[in-house]
């Protein structure tokens, strides 16, 4: 397979600089140009990994650039990404895929529209816990599915720079890590239906809540619950799925890296991995394989629009102080917790 994915890169703060070591490492992919709003920054990039720095019109725009990888600041995935669609490039968006359910469904017309590609940065589904309780699920482990319970957090380091902003993030800890173990739900139980959030500010001084909580039915009749929160000293998430013939756990809290089976007949089986796989590598190799076979890449736009669904959801239920269902459309800001 000759190297044919000719990627640009739009950001280059840590993920974007992480995203481009990864294009870099894998033999099919290429990294020609990247971009950020302080050309220092990215003139470094681009001499760390041997590349043209430009500015973003340019990157989006280049001609050798035919999948462009946004790493941006939340408020500033729809048009940058709208941009690329435009001009027929493949996106691959660090979640959330945009600020509100509408710009969502936008980008995915848009992709379709143009007749290419978008895929929303998920590394938790390549954690090897994680698939492992996905392959257990899909043979029977625990029977039928029905509920999930997840918590997913850490110490907040991350309010130091944008993701506390509400204007460039859209929210808080609901949309930032949140979004991860809305994607999870789906990916176990399949599509919300209804909501019941909360979010709060319980310790940290910031303008946006340190803490929430959505508590969701499923289209298939399951509930889950997602909790989030800048304010855990254990980081990073855990998650449990219970079916009529047992229970999945998935612990990736520090140090652990586990799957543990407990059925409802028979013994207690416990899978430990190792903490050192690279998961960023593993999403990119997919990627690759899903673009050369033809199939869409996941999750993709539609699965991506239903986690901003999700977590606009538990901010409008918040707000409202009543259940609401998943996918109306909210074109109204989060409100600021009290």
């Amino acid at each position: 397979m000759s190297t044919s994915l000719r990627f640009g890169v739009v950001g280059c703060g840590r993920m974007g600089a992480r995203r481009c070591r990864t294009v870099i490492e894998h033999p099919q992919t290429m990294l020609v140009a990247v971009a950020d709003s302080s050309h220092e920054r990215a003139a470094e990039i681009a001499g760390l990994f041997d590349c043209q720095a430009l500015d973003i019109s340019a990157v989006i725009g280049h001609p050798e650039v035919d999948t462009v990888f946004i790493c941006t600041p939340n408020r500033l995935h729809f048009g940058q990404a709208v941009a690329a669609l435009s001009q027929g490039k493949h996106v691959i968006c660090e979640k959330p895929l945009a600020s509100t359910p509408s710009e969502a469904a936008a980008l995915v017309a848009a992709a379709d529209a143009n007749d290419v590609t978008i895929k929303v940065g998920a590394n938790l589904r390549y954690f090897e816990n994680v698939q492992k309780a996905r392959d257990l699920l899909a043979d029977g482990a625990i029977g039928d599915p029905f509920s999930l319970r997840g918590w997913i957090g850490n110490d907040g380091w991350a309010t130091r720079g944008w993701l506390s902003d509400p204007v460039l993030s859209g929210g808080g800890v609901v949309v930032d890590l949140g979004s991860h173990l809305f994607d999870v739900v789906r990916w176990f139980l399949g599509d919300a239906r209804d909501c019941i959030g909360m979010t709060s500010r319980l310790h940290l001084t910031i303008p946006t809540e340190d803490y929430g909580v959505g508590v969701f039915t499923t289209v298939s009749g399951g509930v889950a619950v997602v909790q989030a929160s800048w304010t855990e000293w254990a980081s990073y998430f855990s998650f449990d799925i219970h079916g009529s013939e047992g229970v999945l756990i998935v612990d990736n809290r520090l140090p652990s890296v586990r799957t543990t089976l407990v059925p409802r007949r028979g013994s207690t089986l416990i899978y430990d991995f190792d903490r050192g796989r690279n998961t960023f590598q593993e999403e990119l190799a997919a990627y690759v394989l899903n673009r050369h076979a033809g199939v869409l890449p996941e999750p993709n736009g539609t699965e991506g629009m239903r986690v901003v669904e999700m977590a606009d959801a538990v901010y409008r239920s918040a707000r409202l102080g009543r259940s609401v269902l998943v996918g109306s459309l909210s074109l109204d800001p989060p409100s600021n917790p009290s």
